[in-house]
């Protein structure tokens, strides 16, 4: 029998090979941890869930053992420490939380322009599991939600030692000074007005957060 030819591939390739797997991994996981979300947001009819420690739970779980597979690649491609990371830098992940899909809809094209990177929740209970899953760096708030209202929400995440210091703005129609009021007291920075003006919103915005690159 002849000799079967071996195909070796050179350090561009094989960093190639190592971003496509990262890319392709993140996506299967956001996949499967959107699905998983949605399933124990249906069991939990009683609106159980209070605080973010679920989302904080399948986000360590998700991000270990990618890195397992991560590490396992690197070590068979033989990747030089200075060609392991992804080069380009963590976007924001700002997270909308609003229980109107057309609001949800405007805010996220409104804000995909200043190059952040964007999670949705239709309610409080969502936005608990996603505020641990996806450990975004600024809640953008609707105050007027079913069950669970926005200053309530905002109460319980501040409770929390780790989201002590997370930046909320809230998103209302109404801003009456008792709301104002009541809002500051449990922690929320600042107010945008709906209908909101996109050049507003991306001023309140960025004043939290540095503008990424769309």
């Amino acid at each position: 029998m002849g000799q079967q030819s071996q195909v070796v591939f050179d350090l561009e390739q094989r960093q190639r090979i190592y971003n496509q797997v990262v890319k392709r991994l993140n996506y299967a996981t956001e996949t499967f941890i959107s699905d998983f979300t949605i399933k124990i947001l249906k069991a939990d009819n009683n609106g159980m869930i209070q605080d973010p420690a679920l989302g904080d739970l399948l986000h360590r779980f998700s991000n270990q053992h990618s890195q397992m597979i991560l590490d396992g690649l690197k070590k068979d491609l033989q990747l030089p420490a200075t060609e392991q990371e992804n080069e380009s830098p963590q976007q924001p992940t700002i997270l909308i939380i609003d229980d109107d899909e057309v609001s949800r809809r405007l805010l996220t094209q409104a804000l995909k322009t200043g190059g952040y990177q964007i999670q949705e929740a239709e309610n409080a209970q969502a936005g608990y599991l996603k505020v641990g899953l996806y450990q975004p760096s600024l809640i953008l708030l609707d105050h007027e939600m079913p069950e669970v209202a926005g200053i309530e929400f905002a109460y319980r995440i501040k409770q929390d030692p780790a989201y002590a210091t997370l930046p909320i703005i809230m998103v209302t129609s109404h801003r009456q000074e008792k709301l104002v009021r009541a809002a500051r007291s449990v922690g929320i920075s600042d107010f945008i007005v709906k209908p909101f003006q996109k050049e507003i919103l991306l001023e309140k915005v960025s004043a939290v957060l540095p503008l990424a690159s769309p």
